[in-house]
């Protein structure tokens, strides 16, 4: 293949995901409509899209990899200090800044992970799962060092800061532009404040409660979060 055939090769494959990560983040993977939805905003015939992909959940599976890589390499990998000389305030404030961060710059990534939550095809099912066993670790890693109760007790924690993002999620992305920036600088230090207060307690005692696994977390916890959710 000759380097204009495959940077053309490369360029069609990235106007096809962008179109998809539009498309999928809107309406879902089954609502789609691949000539509709992506080919023609992408500009793309339907021969150099099957040239690229099989079908449009194959995209929808390249799409969600290259969130995740777009997620650590915006937000989700903090370069934490030395837990002795850090808090719990400050690791929560950096990881809250990189969170909205990472929704400013590619909020319709997240919005997918949400969407598709339920979604049993087992392609991108496994990357959902894997999406949320990351972000599970991640906070565990944010706020486990901190914690001077039980292995319940930091679950709970994780949840509490896990549902919150979710809520984040489904409503932050669609705020109207005024409002959204006239929010921006001071949003970020009144949800870290107010998950530092949530878990310093869940943190500080044990729990002997059932604790939530990483892959039976509810997506979201209320009807109007999920409605939110629904049609973000």
């Amino acid at each position: 293949m000759s380097p204009s055939v495959q940077a053309r090769g490369l360029e069609t494959r990235a106007r096809l995901l962008e179109a998809g990560r539009t498309a999928f983040s809107l309406r879902g993977h089954d609502a789609v409509n691949l000539t509709s939805d992506i080919l023609e905003p992408a500009g793309v015939s339907v021969g150099s899209f099957y040239h690229q992909f099989a079908d449009k959940t194959e995209l929808l599976v390249a799409v969600l990899d290259q969130a995740a890589k777009e997620r650590e390499n915006l937000t989700v990998l903090l370069e934490l200090g030395d837990s002795a000389r850090s808090s719990l305030e400050e690791n929560l404030a950096q990881a809250v800044e990189r969170f909205f961060v990472s929704l400013d710059d590619a909020g319709s990534l997240w919005r997918i992970q949400v969407r598709e939550r339920n979604n049993t095809d087992p392609r991108i099912r496994e990357r959902i799962l894997e999406g949320r066993r990351a972000w599970h670790q991640e906070i565990t890693r944010i706020i486990g060092p901190f914690n001077q109760g039980d292995q319940p007790a930091l679950d709970w924690a994780v949840h509490l800061i896990f549902l919150v993002c979710v809520g984040l999620i489904a409503v932050y992305p669609d705020l109207p532009p005024d409002i959204r920036t006239a929010n921006r600088h001071t949003l970020p230090a009144r949800v870290s404040a107010f998950l530092c207060r949530g878990v310093q307690p869940l943190l500080a005692a044990p729990c002997t409660a059932h604790h939530p696994s990483a892959t039976e977390m509810p997506l979201p916890a209320t009807a109007s979060a999920r409605q939110a959710c629904d049609h973000a």
